[in-house]
């Protein structure tokens, strides 16, 4: 995907976005970046504007703080490190942030920041969870670090002992850590660990190579990928299967409207020189499609990853081409349905799941309440990082879903 595309997602983000180049200087930003900056506020970071050097700019504050993440952000861009995330507390300690760096791909380097905001969660409710699907749907809500954090957790490190193994801050992790306590609605991390043992669940934190940008995610995993030309499509299709390819160990699917998936395949094997069709007859390779009809749409979703289960695949890779508008496929507010159900079939199954979106063609409310809001992971080119914008399925239905109304419609309607 080319920068102009990028820039065209990170305006979408609900967060502060900005790319610096190999010096550290801000080549680009998002327009929330640049309102903070032309806001003139002395919290962290804002006053960045573009052609800021913005690791000069955290070294010039002379804080433990602004130190460590000029040289987390610094590490990222010299392509020491994968990924680095700091949190920020405001000057009156009332607010938080969250910053992610990550390695932004092309022929120099540099990289891709986002400042999030951290906002309140509420109390957690007494632990009464006892039904094992109860407690995968829990573990459905937990961001990719948080699930990471999760596992660690079950192996019995401590705070200090993830941040050391992933590489982050000490601070990072405990907020991980307290996000994952109530998510689960567990009174204690050992009240956490015990029901996920006891449920049999501590196999789903596993992570596995994507194929696309280099990376390890989590197992299950619903991720949200933009392309923006045919070409950028069939790349990262053989980028993503190509580890289940050669592995018998991993289930594939095709998903998409009719005729589309088996295109993808089709595509497939010219990349790869060579036929599928003795995956195809042992059932490793399925393709699916989608259906005008929501539930059935689901269903069919549901179907083939259940039947790969079946059959005892530990890795199910299922890649779907998202195409409003064609034929087969729900109008948009169904598909944005589907997506976020999407979430909640993943829970007991090692799968992951990858929605591709057109930013050339599809409306920005597909962009925007599709790919955003209800991916955990979100892919941009060759950069994959958890979702800042990504809400659970609950709060995705209530926020957006249910205030959809026909034009012209009232309220009381």
């Amino acid at each position: 995907m080319d920068a102009q595309s990028a820039q065209l997602a990170a305006e979408s983000l609900p967060s502060e976005v900005a790319l610096l180049d190999a010096t550290g200087k801000i080549a680009w930003a998002n327009a929330l970046w640049r309102r903070a900056a032309e806001a003139g506020s002395a919290e962290p970071l804002a006053g960045c504007d573009v052609g800021t050097n913005f690791l000069r700019r955290l070294r010039e504050r002379k804080t433990p703080t602004a130190e460590a993440t000029a040289i987390g952000v610094a590490a990222v861009i010299a392509g020491s490190r994968s990924r680095f995330t700091q949190d920020l507390d405001s000057a009156d300690g009332l607010r938080r942030w969250m910053l992610q760096a990550s390695p932004l791909r092309g022929s120099s380097p540099g990289a891709v920041v986002i400042r999030s905001e951290i906002t309140e969660r509420p109390p957690s409710a007494p632990w009464d969870l006892q039904d094992p699907n109860e407690i995968a749907e829990r573990i459905a809500r937990l961001t990719p670090r948080e699930r990471e954090v999760l596992k660690l957790m079950v192996r019995g490190l401590s705070n200090r002992e993830i941040a050391e193994e992933l590489g982050v801050a000490y601070t990072t992790v405990r907020s991980h850590a307290q996000a994952v306590l109530e998510k689960l609605e567990a009174g204690s991390r050992l009240e956490a660990v015990a029901r996920v043992t006891h449920a049999d669940l501590a196999g789903t934190m596993n992570s596995v190579p994507l194929g696309i940008g280099d990376q390890d995610v989590p197992v299950p995993g619903h991720l949200g990928l933009f392309y923006d030309a045919e070409a950028d499509l069939r790349r990262v299709v053989l980028e993503f299967l190509r580890p289940a390819i050669d592995d018998p160990r991993q289930g594939i699917v095709f998903f998409g409207p009719p005729g589309v998936g088996r295109s993808m395949l089709g595509d497939l094997e010219a990349d790869l020189g060579r036929s599928l069709d003795a995956d195809i007859a042992s059932g490793r390779v399925l393709v699916a499609q989608t259906d005008a009809d929501p539930d059935q749409l689901l269903e069919n979703i549901r179907d083939a990853l259940a039947t790969l289960k079946a059959k005892g695949y530990e890795v199910i890779r299922l890649f779907g081409d998202v195409k409003w508008g064609a034929p087969g496929f729900p109008p948009p507010e169904d598909a944005l349905w589907v997506e976020s159900r999407v979430n909640d079939i993943l829970a007991d199954t090692a799968a992951l799941v990858v929605c591709a979106y057109d930013v050339s063609r599809l409306p920005d409310k597909a962009l925007i309440m599709g790919a955003l809001q209800s991916h955990p992971i979100m892919v941009i080119g060759d950069w994959v990082s958890e979702n800042p914008s990504y809400l659970a399925p609950a709060d995705y239905m209530r926020a957006f879903l249910l205030q959809m109304r026909p034009p012209g419609a009232s309220r009381g309607s």
